[in-house]
């Protein structure tokens, strides 16, 4: 079959044109054709690779040149396109043919070609649009994300902390070891340790804020170091609402003593505050309970008199009731005002109807004992700064005699500092005893409001002398930098500067190259302290980096044995009360009858003896004082007054007459 070229519906044969004619008749079928669907794809990639850049620079990359030829190509395509009308009508014109048909297939061309290449570029540049503004920074980002670098240091931001740490919830006693001391996990879950050994030769400071876990840790704390055998006695003014079920559940397992002690009135257990040790320690506390202490102010020269005053009257008595009734009257109108204060008390006032708890003892029995003080009384108060201070005096003196390591554990410490305190972290370690202080805020101290004391060289002092550190978070960014800069600083590589590069369309896309650079920073910094939650705190340990430390709950199987044990031993105490109380009344010498004779009989006619004869049961073993003058010169003053004692009490009960010799020994002994 012959080739032939179909125009509309008429066939034309090769040989029935001339070159000339059979050209422009295929030109103008392409044209017809696909004319402006070519015209339609150079404008789509025009508008959607845009026609600039035509050069090509030595920094271009591979895909950029291509994008260069591309366009060059649509610019030498258009030109032939362009050049196609123009051909077709010069074959019109060498052929003398009509040309006002040409025309009409003109403008049909034109219109198709223009609304194809219309509707391209829209669709070229919209996507252009939606690709560099939108997509493109995502690829980049992406390449960004995927790119191996050669530092992955950053900057930590405080909003990425605030999601990676949170609080875990474990049982602690899974992870207690033999010759160590748990402390918490670690972020990673690792349990975190500290020698035994090491535990026992530092003392250690839990700060936080309230409700922020302080009690966790030291319920943790406290459960180890009982069942290892330590002696532990827990000092909380605040009365808390675990720490004591606690304790005497861990007795409970580990077969050991446990003593409730509250200085409050009317709860289980009373303690005299200068009963007990040598008489120098018991004046040393009398001193820091009255604020008799010399300061160097004008004021020491009325606190030396006082001081004379009731130096005298503690030789005889440390019962604050009976010290009140020898000095008043005196001249020691401040020792009376404080006397007035304690001896109004209960539970500090000695009575032969209760047994007072015996610090000396509890040590010697390597007893648990936890106190009860208040912060809402001023006298208990100082009371309990007086219970650490004895506490510290009997650990030294039986030093000899403990048989056990002894850990002291202090709540709310800023209500307790005392310069007593800040000298025992620094030289008790020696002696065996470590303590464990807790307390809100590193001001806490500073700023006490016992204004005797030096708050600032305080706070300096435990700070130095507590190698141990558990500190919890908070708001406070004073507290957090404080904290931060006890972690020590590291340095980092991290990217200085990143460039960017703004799109045509707005789209904004990661610049090539980066800037690296060091930076020192906190290893653990401000942002991850602001950031810690409840019972996450920084841990700091001897010859250890610092680290984030969770904490968790010491469980209490039952709630209900604690108070059963207080309530027994307020019953045995009500019974012990009412058995004295009995006995006394069935005596036939009643120890109150023979205080109240002879200070009736001879307050008028023998003065200096008038003490003397109603002192009880004083203990002046340790005591280095020689006796006075007056009581040499007077001692044969007592035996005349003994003598009349017992004619006087013989005639109230005539039915039960005892020898004198007999009598005179019972009142050596009570004398003694």
């Amino acid at each position: 079959m012959p080739f032939s070229i179909e125009i509309s519906d008429r066939k034309i044969y090769p040989f029935e044109v001339d070159m000339v004619e059979l050209f422009n008749l295929y030109l103008m079928m392409f044209t017809h054709h696909f004319y402006a669907y070519a015209w339609a794809v150079i404008f789509l990639l025009g508008s959607l690779f845009s026609m600039t850049p035509l050069s090509i620079d030595k920094d271009h990359q591979f895909h950029t040149v291509l994008t260069i030829w591309l366009r060059r190509l649509l610019l030498v395509s258009a030109l032939v396109l362009v050049s196609i009308p123009f051909i077709i009508y010069l074959g019109f014109d060498v052929e003398n043919k009509d040309k006002s048909p040409l025309w009409f297939w003109y403008l049909e061309l034109f219109k198709r070609s223009f609304i194809l290449s219309f509707l391209c570029s829209v669709i070229g540049l919209l996507t252009r649009f939606l690709f560099t503004r939108y997509f493109a920074p995502i690829h980049s980002a992406f390449l960004k994300g995927i790119r191996v670098n050669q530092t992955e240091d950053t900057q930590t931001d405080i909003r990425d902390e605030a999601e990676k740490i949170k609080a875990k919830d474990f049982l602690p006693s899974n992870y207690y070891k033999e010759g160590q001391i748990f402390l918490g996990l670690d972020s990673e879950e690792q349990p975190l340790y500290v020698p035994l050994s090491t535990w026992r030769e530092v003392n250690m400071q839990v700060i936080g804020a309230t409700r922020y876990g302080k009690g966790v840790l030291i319920g943790n704390l406290m459960e180890q170091s009982i069942l290892n055998g330590d002696q532990v006695i827990y000092i909380d003014p605040k009365d808390d609402k675990f720490a004591p079920h606690v304790m005497y559940q861990a007795c409970q397992k580990a077969g050991r003593k446990f003593i409730y002690l509250s200085l409050n009135d009317d709860e289980a257990g009373s303690w005299l505050p200068f009963a007990g040790g040598s008489y120098t320690d018991a004046f040393s506390r009398i001193e820091t309970a009255f604020g008799l202490k010399l300061t160097g102010e004008a004021g020491d020269f009325y606190k030396t008199q006082e001081t004379k005053l009731l130096e005298g009257a503690f030789r005889k008595t440390r019962d604050v009731k009976k010290l009140f009734d020898l000095l008043d009257g005196t001249d020691a109108l401040r020792v009376i005002a404080e006397l007035q204060k304690w001896k109004s008390i209960n539970s500090f006032v000695e009575k032969k109807s209760r047994k007072a708890f015996d610090i000396d003892r509890a040590i010697e029995e390597n007893a648990v004992v936890y106190i009860k003080g208040s912060l809402s009384s001023e006298v208990i108060r100082v009371a309990t700064k007086l219970f650490i201070i004895e506490l510290v005096q009997s650990a030294k003196r039986l030093f000899k005699n403990r048989t056990s390591h002894l850990t002291i554990y202090v709540d709310e410490v800023s209500f307790l500092a005392s310069q007593e305190l800040a000298r025992a972290m620094a030289t008790m370690l020696g002696f065996n005893v470590n303590f464990v202080l807790a307390y809100q805020s590193p001001d806490d101290i500073v700023n006490t409001d016992d204004k005797t004391i030096d708050g600032r060289a305080i706070s300096q002092s435990i700070n130095t002398n507590s190698q141990l550190k558990a500190i919890y978070g908070g708001k406070n960014f004073e507290v957090a930098e404080w904290i931060a800069e006890l972690t020590g600083v590291i340095t980092k590589q991290v990217s200085k500067l990143e460039k960017t590069e703004i799109k045509a369309l707005g789209g904004e896309v990661w610049d090539k190259g980066r800037s690296i650079g060091t930076v020192e920073e906190n290893l653990i910094n401000t942002n991850m302290v602001l950031s810690l939650e409840p019972r996450v705190c920084v841990l700091i340990r001897p010859r250890e980096l610092a680290k984030l430390c969770y904490t968790s709950f010491v469980p209490v199987e039952d709630m209900n044995i604690f108070p059963t044990f207080l309530s027994s031993l307020k019953v045995v105490e009500s019974n012990e009360t009412l058995e004295r109380s009995s006995h006394t009344k069935d005596s036939l010498i009643n120890d109150d009858e023979i205080e109240d004779y002879l200070l009736n009989s001879t307050v008028t006619a023998v003065e200096p003896v008038k003490s003397t004869i109603t002192n009880e049961k004083i203990e002046n073993k340790n005591s280095d004082e020689e006796p006075s003058a007056e009581n040499i010169k007077n001692e044969d003053q007592p035996k005349i007054i003994k003598k009349k004692t017992i004619q006087h009490l013989n005639e109230k009960s005539p039915s039960n007459l005892k020898s004198d010799e007999d009598m005179l020994k019972e009142l050596d002994l009570e004398e003694e």
